[in-house]
């Protein structure tokens, strides 16, 4: 596998991590201006955020297990592989919180 392949995938999806965190931060900002008494709640998202993913990238174990010992994987780095378990990790985490929330409210919503 080619490693610059996937050095190209996890630079572009942190990437695409800071430039959500960069306009979830502008959003706050604008929203702070216009109405601050909700804006903490905006400011506990990104920073929701931005914990769980830290915790998701501290807790990605680097080591090489099952099909990644095989010789033609010898040139992935512990650090790649760190990068893309907290990476995927962090996507299901996300997702998961993504339909439980939809999920609740939606009983929440039915009930009001």
């Amino acid at each position: 596998m080619n490693d610059s392949l996937i050095d190209l995938g996890i630079n572009g999806s942190l990437i695409l991590i800071a430039i959500g965190l960069v306009m979830a931060l502008v959003f706050f900002i604008v929203h702070s201006i216009m109405n601050i008494k909700e804006s903490w709640k905006a400011l506990a998202g990104i920073i929701g955020v931005v914990v769980f993913l830290f915790v998701m990238y501290t807790m990605a174990s680097g080591d090489k297990t099952g099909a990644l010992l095989a010789g033609k994987y010898a040139d992935i780095t512990p650090e790649t592989v760190k990068m893309v378990s907290a990476g995927v990790n962090g996507a299901l985490g996300l997702m998961a919180f993504a339909l439980i929330s939809w999920v609740v409210l939606e009983i929440v919503n039915l009930f009001r």
